[in-house]
């Protein structure tokens, strides 16, 4: 049954029945149970329930007991006895009227036609998924259900129509009159289907025919398409090279830029030069300007090295004079460097002087010296080592020696516990040493996981571990 909201209601309600099933007349309100949208509650205080017949009583629900949409379900909870729930649809005023009261809407005829007023479909007034295919009959869309022009672009909101709203029929169906709709339009010679030039399909004097015809199976543009193309062979390599040449250099001022650098080439000639003062002079100094400054420094520094100067002591000086010096320099009265020279070349004394250079010749530096030399190992006691390129063998002493020292790193040596979980692809000294520690030491395990401890009993790696009742599994250590 549907209610109006908030509007009084009297219904007819039962039979109250005991537990023999005999008609109860005495029930009273207080024992009536309201429910709204799932919540449980007593009647309304101005809620009345009176007997009419047999077991049927008349309750008289008030304005503020419809006054919430939705479903209303009336119970009862006294004791043994019962009656059947009766549910309630509690609809808006205006919905309400439109189908109950004066002038509602008559029931549509076979064949009818329903006229909705103007925004009487709303995005608020439709909840999430109410339009499903399980509420539309196969085939209840069609041409004719829709006015001219009732479907345009502003009736739908962005993203209304979303790739999951439409099935995959659907999109089968519209994929498929895509394609033929291309293919009656001969469309899809554009790039899906071959296009043949000399059977041209459609109809010849469309565009595409008109502007292609066969070059031997092979498209070309017509003469006709090519005749108002634009004519000439365009500029030359040398027209071209002029026109860049004679750019204005104002143009290109970018750092960096073949255009800066011809400009900045073409203010040399109207940068000053620099003279010996430090200042911009027009005129560079001449070469012998250059020689007699050179040569006043020269004597105005006499720790540096100079060759010519102009003056010693106030006497001039000529090119003989400083050879003469220079002469005087290199010989002297007593060794001479030429003399030196000759005396010390590998040839004429192998670098060795007699007369000067000191030799050790006492008996004892002799001993010591051929002492050093005596315990040096010949080639034949070389030829006994063992090398990757001969097939010699290390003899019984020498293989005594490595086994006693082996034997020595086995059973004397000992190694410091490991304080982590080895690597992957640890040396054999970790592997040995942390299975000898997983055997010796304390371990210890619960359901998930398992330590293994050093000799102290601090934890040195754990693993986790589990177990599905089919197959315990321990984790890697880490």
């Amino acid at each position: 049954m549907i209610l109006r909201q908030s509007t009084a209601r009297t219904l007819l309600v039962g039979p109250i029945l005991d537990s023999d099933g005999v008609a109860k007349t005495d029930e009273v309100v207080g024992n009536i149970q309201i429910t709204k949208n799932g919540t449980v509650g007593n009647a309304h205080a101005s809620t009345t329930l009176v007997h009419n017949h047999t077991g049927k009583y008349l309750i008289a629900l008030d304005a503020t007991e419809t006054s919430g949409v939705g479903v209303m379900e009336i119970s009862l909870d006294s004791g043994t006895n019962d009656m059947a729930v009766v549910r309630l649809n509690v609809v808006e005023e205006a919905v309400y009227d439109a189908m109950y009261a004066s002038g509602a809407i008559a029931p549509l005829a076979a064949g009818g036609e329903m006229a909705l007023i103007n925004d009487a479909i709303t995005e608020a007034k439709i909840a999430d998924d109410a339009i499903s295919s399980e509420h539309l009959n196969t085939g209840a869309l069609t041409a004719d259900a829709f006015a001219a022009d009732a479907l345009v672009a502003a009736t739908f909101a962005t993203d209304s129509i979303a790739a999951d709203a439409l099935a995959a029929d659907a999109l089968t169906e519209i994929q498929a009159s895509a394609d033929a709709a291309l293919v009656a339009n001969h469309l899809d010679h554009l790039f899906k289907t071959d296009y043949d030039p000399a059977s041209k399909p459609g109809t010849a004097t469309a565009l595409l025919n008109e502007l292609v015809e066969s070059d031997g199976g092979v498209s070309r543009y017509t003469e006709n398409a090519l005749e108002q193309a634009p004519s000439g062979t365009g500029a030359s390599a040398a027209t071209i090279a002029d026109a860049v040449w004679e750019e204005a250099q104002a143009d290109h001022t970018d750092a960096g830029t073949f255009g800066i650098i011809a400009s900045e080439i073409a203010a040399i000639p109207t940068t000053a030069m620099r003279g010996t003062d430090g200042a911009n002079t027009t005129t560079p100094p001449t070469a012998s300007a250059i020689v007699n400054e050179w040569e006043t420094q020269s004597q105005a520094d006499p720790t540096g090295f100079h060759v010519n100067v102009l003056e010693v002591a106030g006497t001039a000086q000529t090119a003989n004079d400083n050879g003469a010096d220079i002469n005087a320099i290199l010989v002297d009265t007593g060794t001479t460097i030429p003399d030196l020279v000759t005396a010390r070349t590998i040839l004429a004394a192998a670098y060795f002087d007699p007369a000067a250079d000191e030799v050790t010749t006492d008996a004892a530096s002799r001993t010591a010296s051929k002492a050093d030399v005596s315990g040096l190992a010949t080639s034949a006691e070389l030829a006994k080592v063992p090398k990757s390129d001969s097939n010699v063998t290390w003899n019984a002493t020498a293989l005594a020696s490595i086994n006693t020292q082996v034997v020595d790193v086995l059973r004397t040596d000992t190694v410091a516990e490991l304080s982590g979980v080895p690597a992957a692809s640890p040396n054999l000294h970790a592997m040995v040493q942390w299975v000898y520690m997983s055997a010796r030491n304390k371990l210890t395990s619960t359901a998930t996981a398992s330590t293994i401890n050093n000799d102290a009993g601090s934890a040195v790696g754990t693993s986790t571990d589990s177990d599905d009742a089919t197959t315990f599994t321990r984790g890697e250590f880490s």
